[in-house]
C-alpha cells in the first residue's frame, strides 16, 4: 500500500540507500530479496486450470478472478440496499500496459480500467461490480451491452420491487 503512495520509477528503488529514494519503513520491514521472492512466486489462481486463449470460457481476469469475487461476495452479504440502486461505470486510473484500458477523452479520468458497478445512491456503497475486459472472445463486438449489466449486476435483487436508476447509455428497447 506504502508503494501507491510513494511512488517511485523502479521496485529497487525503495530499498536503496540514497537518501531521495529509498524508504525505511520498506526496509525495515522487509528485504528486497524477500520481496521480490513473494511476488515471483505469490499466485491467486491455479494456472494449469486456466483456458486456453480463443476458448468461450477464456477470461483475461483468470489470475485474479478470486480476488474480484471474493468482495463482491462479502459486499452483498455485510449490505442491504435501500430500495433505490444504481447502475453505472467507473473508470479506474491505469497508466500501465494492459489489453482492456479503455480511453475516454471526454471524462475526468481519461485513462484506465472501466468497471460496471451496482451501487446505493443514498451512501454510494458499491455492492456488485464487474471489470470490463473488452471484445468476446472471438473478437466480435459485444452488442446489448447495457441491457446485459442492467439485468446482470443487481440480479441478487430481482424480484425484491426496488427501483433501478441508470443513464441513457444502458437505455435499449430490451
Amino acid at each position: 500500500m506504502l508503494m501507491g503512495i510513494n511512488n517511485l520509477p523502479e521496485i529497487n528503488n525503495y530499498w536503496s540507500t540514497d537518501d531521495g529514494l529509498g524508504n525505511e519503513f520498506i526496509k525495515k520491514s522487509m528485504s528486497r530479496n524477500r520481496y521480490q521472492s513473494i511476488l515471483r512466486y505469490l499466485h491467486v489462481n491455479d494456472s494449469l486450470s486456466q483456458s486456453e486463449k480463443g476458448d468461450e470460457s477464456y477470461d483475461k481476469l483468470f489470475k485474479i478472478r478470486p480476488l474480484l469475487d471474493h468482495p463482491e461476495k462479502t459486499f452483498l452479504d455485510n449490505f442491504v440496499p435501500l430500495k433505490e440502486v444504481s447502475v453505472d461505470e467507473a473508470m479506474v486510473k491505469f497508466k500501465g500496459r494492459l489489453g482492456f484500458i479503455q480511453y475516454m477523452p471526454m471524462k475526468p479520468i481519461k485513462r484506465g480500467v472501466k468497471v460496471w458497478m451496482s451501487a446505493c445512491p443514498s451512501t454510494g456503497y458499491a455492492f456488485t461490480f464487474d471489470v470490463y475486459t473488452g471484445r468476446n472472445n472471438d473478437g466480435s463486438v459485444e452488442t446489448g451491452l447495457g441491457h446485459k449489466l442492467v439485468m446482470k449486476l443487481p440480479k441478487s435483487m430481482h424480484g425484491s420491487y426496488r427501483q433501478i436508476y441508470f443513464d441513457n447509455y444502458f437505455n435499449s428497447p430490451q
